[in-house]
């Protein structure tokens, strides 16, 4: 190579080697855009949080032996919160779907006592996860 050529090939050197320095610097600014981003949104999603609660609370039922009943409440909460049932003190599982059913749409909960089962006590327990504050 002479003169000219040599010019022209470190001309092009140079010229990739500041592509590739931006490419590079345009690929960390991207992830610590990204990080701050995905960081933001944490914060705002804790933020949103709040306690659960019953908006349409559960009520005394009183009913004749041999007869069905559907107990339902509602929560509200976010992130939304679990409902488990019990009765004397035991979870109640759908296991045995011809004695009771439980069913969670859109957050009312309900426990449907078939006909038949022999029950007396029940209660509605409500689990829900700490809030955190943004760092």
């Amino acid at each position: 190579m002479f003169g000219n050529e040599a010019e022209k090939m470190e001309v092009a050197v140079l010229r990739n080697q500041r592509a590739l320095r931006c490419r590079v610097d345009r690929g960390a600014l991207r992830t610590e855009a990204e990080q701050k981003a995905a960081s933001h949104l944490r914060c705002l999603e804790l933020r949103g949080r709040r306690s659960p609660a019953f908006s349409i609370p559960l009520r005394a039922h009183c009913v004749w032996e041999g007869m069905s009943v559907t107990l339902a409440c509602t929560l509200q909460g976010c992130p939304p919160p679990h409902v488990t049932w019990y009765k004397d003190g035991e979870e109640l599982t759908s296991d045995q779907p011809w004695t009771h059913s439980l069913t969670r749409a859109s957050g009312l909960h309900s426990l449907e006592i078939r006909r038949g089962a022999c029950w007396s006590m029940k209660r509605c327990m409500l689990v829900h996860e700490e809030v955190h504050a943004c760092p």
